[in-house]
């Protein structure tokens, strides 16, 4: 790509996230020009972690001190690390050595499946639901992203969740089940939203876990972000799966990583009776895929833990 000097290049990438695209902007190049006259010694770092950052890491992504990537898994790394630490915007510079850099970053920018899963491997609360990108010719980066949470929304559900935990979690019963008994609540006490699902019919924000535990209504993102809370409570390692239309969690127990689904253990019946079901409750990769692929093949290079599972 020819690049003049100064150039400056705004790129919008929007997540698509179980069929709902969020349709707004923000404009950065204002941002991005100031910051350009102040970081001119390339001085940058990551000083800041909010309440929710992740110290674990994956195969896929890793948190990393380091704001000079200088090749694509150093790049994908602090994007990762910029969200991780819960940063709503953020500058860095390639490595002067990293020729590809902006290749590399546009090429993110513009693959909205590669974007979604570096966001599910966050925390729900550092989520987002869009994201800018700007570079110039000096390997210079910016990021900005809207979150699919404000700190409102954040304000609401944490009480929630946090006298459901007090609630139900048996201190002196094991893991597993205890993620049973959240598994049940979130399913006694959620429907799955039909009408947004089939007809786009947008009454409640089922999309995230505000909808699952006020609304009472989810799509498998508010299902998998409410039981993602409740695993990051009883600090228990997980992310979540996305397939080319649905998202589920990943679960790490007793050194073994399992597939956890909420949406497929809640299913909609033709006279709405409710079912508990536990058919997708901590199963293996192997026997997810046995009994659904319609839904569940994902892209195992993206969730190399679940791989072999």
């Amino acid at each position: 790509m020819k690049r003049l000097s100064h150039f400056l290049m705004t790129i919008s990438a929007f997540v698509i996230v179980f069929g709902f695209i969020m349709n707004y902007q923000v404009s950065i190049t204002k941002t991005f020009n100031e910051l350009t006259e102040k970081l001119g010694d390339n001085k940058i770092e990551f000083k800041n972690k909010n309440d929710y950052y992740r110290n674990y890491n994956f195969s896929f992504v890793q948190d990393t001190n380091s704001t000079t990537p200088s090749n694509y898994q150093e790049l994908l790394n602090t994007l990762y690390t910029i969200l991780n630490r819960g940063y709503y915007s953020f500058t860095f510079y390639c490595s002067d050595e990293y020729d590809n850099c902006v290749n590399d970053i546009t090429s993110i920018a513009n693959d909205q499946e590669l974007l979604s899963t570096i966001n599910n491997y966050v925390h729900p609360f550092n989520s987002f639901s869009n994201v800018e990108i700007g570079y110039n010719t000096d390997n210079m980066i910016m990021v900005s992203f809207n979150k699919n949470y404000s700190s409102e929304d954040i304000d609401v559900i944490n009480p929630l969740v946090n006298t459901i935990f007090e609630l139900t979690y048996n201190p002196n019963d094991t893991l597993e089940n205890n993620i049973l008994a959240f598994h049940d609540y979130i399913i006694n006490n959620t429907k799955y939203d039909s009408n947004r699902s089939e007809y786009n019919i947008i009454d409640y924000r089922s999309d995230i876990a505000y909808g699952t535990f006020i609304d009472h209504y989810a799509l498998c993102g508010g299902y998998s972000d409410a039981m993602a809370l409740f695993l990051e409570k009883m600090g228990i390692k997980n992310f979540k799966v996305a397939s080319s239309n649905h998202v589920w969690n990943a679960v790490y127990l007793n050194d073994n990583w399992y597939n956890l689904d909420l949406t497929w253990d809640d299913p909609v019946t033709p006279d709405n009776r409710d079912i508990l079901d536990h058919s997708y409750f901590l199963v293996s990769t192997d026997k997810l895929l046995s009994l659904d692929t319609t839904e569940h093949t994902f892209e195992s290079n993206f969730y190399k833990e679940l791989k072999n599972s």
